[in-house]
């Protein structure tokens, strides 16, 4: 399922699919030029050109959240169509397997983050793991069929590990169905 995400431009880059040449040169010129590192630009030029070279699953949205011109971790979004009967125990299990297939050997915990969203997060101890923490939740009313949200978190330093979780968790208010 093609998604859509739309996050603040003053926070977010949006790292396209198939990025127009020059489009990171370009990227990278505009954010440096409100970063007070005056190195922020040859930086963020080298990681926008890694990222958008780098592998991705299907149909999915990369975005990097970015302060002061310098990236601090990327978030990967899919919306993929449930494998379960819609019943919360079917949910609950289809979910958790997801989580262990992308971080194994964690203990997902219950997330809520809207009333009309529900799901599991796990975060990997492993500091060197891609990713380093995996986020689904099932979302009301996204698409006509039931669909859950993947967002995989990495890139980050572990002690801003949490607060990369929940800024990758607010993002889902901003994802939708591509438009065909």
């Amino acid at each position: 399922m093609e998604i859509a995400v739309r996050p603040d431009p003053g926070n977010w880059i949006v790292i396209p699919t198939y990025p127009a040449p020059g489009w990171a040169r370009i990227e990278a010129r505009r954010r440096a030029a409100g970063a007070l590192d005056p190195s922020a630009e040859p930086f963020l030029l080298q990681v926008l050109e890694g990222l958008s070279r780098a592998d991705r699953l299907g149909s999915e949205a990369r975005v990097v959240r970015c302060e002061a011109g310098r990236p601090e971790f990327v978030v990967d979004l899919a919306i993929v169509p449930a494998t379960d009967d819609s019943s919360k125990a079917g949910r609950h299990s289809a979910q958790k397997a997801v989580l262990a297939s992308l971080i194994p050997d964690t203990e997902p915990q219950r997330l809520r983050p809207a009333p009309d969203m529900a799901g599991f997060w796990a975060m990997s101890t492993d500091a060197h793991a891609h990713p380093q923490a995996a986020i689904i939740l099932r979302m009301a009313g996204l698409p006509t069929i039931p669909a859950d949200l993947i967002m995989r978190v990495w890139g980050s330093i572990p002690e801003q590990l949490h607060r990369a979780v929940n800024e990758a968790i607010s993002l889902a208010g901003h994802v939708v169905p591509a438009e065909a």
